[in-house]
């Protein structure tokens, strides 16, 4: 079978999350980790309405680097496993990262890879990053390459100074478990509220372009998602 077969990608996503255990999807944290469990849901151009399910961790060392993981199945029978580590430099008015990117999608015999390299900054109240990748698609021995793509992300984070809650606002065509043609960005809104100082309950909603090919300005789609995140 074209990349890998169904217990070759379970392996793959156990080698990537064990170190880290499982993500809020955010700019990289000044130090530590952070673990999430997130619910989403739905309606697509291509599958109608659906649900999934997906585990995520970020760790971040205090000097250099950071990672940013995460794997998620979609009731469509989509599986989806990620990557970006990122080495860090630190100025005094954020932080400027240098990140490769690995992106792996399985649905029934339908594969796709993708790998690539971005640089970003993370200040106090804003993130932006942008990177190219290659995409390569295949159904079992066909396959087929995109050698050039663009992914980027610009965000805000509205409330730097309340401790127990997050709010940010971001524009990107490059979410941890979809990475969209640079035509169809995302405007997503994500929430949390830390009931403790390590645990938190968190929810958000995305809407973006979803149509193919050239009606793609025509159909839009939206999702929300809930779950709990855990920092240590």
């Amino acid at each position: 079978m074209f990349f890998f077969n169904k217990n070759r990608f379970l392996l793959l996503v156990l080698v990537w999350l064990l170190p880290l255990s499982a993500m809020a999807e955010r700019p990289f944290m000044k130090e530590g980790g952070i673990a999430s469990l997130e619910l989403e849901g739905g309606n697509s151009a291509v599958w109608g309405w659906y649900g999934a399910v997906g585990l995520g961790a970020e760790y971040s060392l205090p000097q250099y680097f950071a990672v940013r993981a995460g794997v998620q199945y979609n009731i469509t029978n989509r599986l989806v496993a990620a990557a970006r580590p990122a080495f860090i430099y630190h100025f005094p008015s954020g932080r400027l990262h240098v990140e490769a990117l690995c992106h792996y999608t399985m649905q029934h015999s339908a594969q796709s890879l993708c790998l690539g390299a971005g640089v970003g900054y993370t200040s106090k109240y804003i993130w932006c990053n942008a990177g190219y990748y290659y995409r390569t698609l295949g159904v079992q021995s066909l396959a087929l390459a995109e050698p050039f793509n663009i992914y980027y992300e610009l965000g805000v984070n509205c409330l730097p100074d309340v401790e127990c809650w997050d709010l940010m606002v971001a524009i990107t065509n490059s979410n941890m478990y979809d990475l969209d043609r640079h035509y169809q960005p995302s405007l997503k809104v994500d929430a949390c509220w830390y009931a403790t100082s390590s645990l938190g309950v968190m929810w958000g909603a995305r809407y973006k372009p979803a149509g193919m090919f050239n009606v793609s300005s025509d159909y839009y789609q939206f999702s929300i998602n809930v779950g709990v995140v855990y920092k240590w």
